[in-house]
């Protein structure tokens, strides 16, 4: 009787051992089945980047109409992936100015939480070379007009022909009058060393706007005492310049050097953009920051054409990509002749821990031959104040 009961064990614990895996799969599950589901890898263009440098993420580890966040150390945010026409999720993601050269995890999670990829990318040090030449930012399509501009500031046809009529007037005088009359003698004196004076100040250029010489300081109004500097602001993009009692208002791109170490601005096609040296200081930050414009096209005025009106004491608004908007304060303008231009004296710093600013564009005469203007127009501000995004469109 008992030979059944023992055959029957012996069976069943032959199954057991004939089948364990399939037993196991029945009765568990893994901890977590999220694990396994849509795990994958992040693509990463270019997986070797500098700081301030955007990259750009594509996973399809999701799958198709879903989104997903990715996220590493090396961003100055999140960034979301969306669908992008069947080839998976994409988006694009900026490096922090800040950080450090080495490797950075990313990692993109799926919206639902269903699924996740991974990737690496690379920080790399920052190698870039200062600017060392004078900006090429005009073409000459308003020198004739400057010329008239000149004149006309002068007060009609210039003071070597006012200088002329005072002393033909003083003459016509002296004869009419007769010459043995002392105080008529003294006032034809008088005139023609005050026409000899007015000569001197329209040699020197007074203190008209500088359109030429070597380095033409124009000096701060008595009495008129500059603000003190602001603290430097944290890092973020130019996107807007303003001067507003220059009725300059102009979106900011970012520029390269060209062959010659100069910074490049944008092309003569959008006379009305400012460039930003892009590898240099952001506006606001401790530093110089570069910003350069045309004076003119070949055929018109361009955004910096009243550039060298600035003054000390002028108002200049950088608005920047965070919302914020950096306040410089002019406190110099300078003119560099090509022949002897100092870059450090143009780009360089002029006081230690200040966040400083470079609005350069050309000036002096325009060369036809060489095609280009004889000096550059430098005016220097530093940063006096911060407030809220600006309410101004481009």
């Amino acid at each position: 009787m008992r030979s059944l009961p023992l055959t029957f064990c012996a069976a069943a614990a032959a199954t057991a051992m004939a089948f364990p895996a399939s037993a196991t799969a029945a009765g568990s599950e893994p901890k977590d089945p999220k694990e396994h589901r849509g795990s994958g890898t992040v693509m990463i263009t270019p997986v070797a980047v500098t700081p301030g440098g955007e990259v750009q993420l594509r996973t399809d580890a999701c799958g198709k109409g879903r989104s997903a966040e990715g996220d590493s150390e090396a961003f100055t945010s999140e960034a979301r992936l969306t669908p992008d026409n069947g080839k998976g999720l994409h988006a694009e993601a900026r490096i922090r100015r800040d950080a450090t050269p080495g490797d950075y995890e990313v990692l993109v999670t799926c919206a639902d939480g269903h699924g996740r990829a991974t990737g690496t990318l690379t920080v790399v040090p920052r190698h870039h070379a200062s600017p060392a030449a004078p900006v090429r930012a005009g073409g000459g399509g308003t020198a004739d007009l400057a010329a008239d501009r000149s004149t006309a500031e002068q007060g009609g046809p210039g003071l070597p022909h006012a200088v002329t009529g005072l002393a033909l007037g003083a003459a016509a005088v002296t004869a009419v009058a007769g010459v043995t009359g002392r105080l008529l003698t003294g006032v034809t004196w008088a005139v023609l060393l005050l026409g000899l004076w007015l000569w001197g100040r329209g040699a020197d250029g007074g203190n008209s706007a500088p359109t030429t010489g070597d380095v033409a300081a124009v000096g701060r109004p008595l009495g008129a005492p500059l603000p003190p500097a602001h603290r430097p602001l944290d890092g973020a993009l130019p996107q807007r310049v303003e001067i507003p009692s220059l009725e300059i208002a102009a979106p900011v791109v970012p520029r390269e050097l060209d062959a010659d170490g100069a910074i490049e601005p944008p092309p003569y096609e959008t006379p009305g953009t400012v460039g930003w040296y892009g590898d240099g200081t952001e506006p606001g930050t401790k530093g110089t920051a570069l910003l350069v414009g045309h004076v003119d096209t070949e055929t018109e005025p361009a955004v910096f054409y009243g550039l060298s009106a600035a003054r000390p004491g002028t108002t200049i608004r950088v608005g920047r990509d965070d919302g914020t908007v950096a306040e410089f304060t002019v406190d110099d303008v300078q003119v560099f002749t090509r022949e002897r231009f100092d870059a450090r004296k143009a780009y360089g710093p002029r006081e230690d821990g200040r966040a400083e600013l470079r609005l350069i564009t050309c000036g002096g005469t325009y060369d036809r031959e060489a095609h280009a203007y004889t000096a550059n127009v430098v005016v220097s501000a530093y940063l006096t104040g911060e407030s809220g995004a600006s309410k101004s469109r481009v």
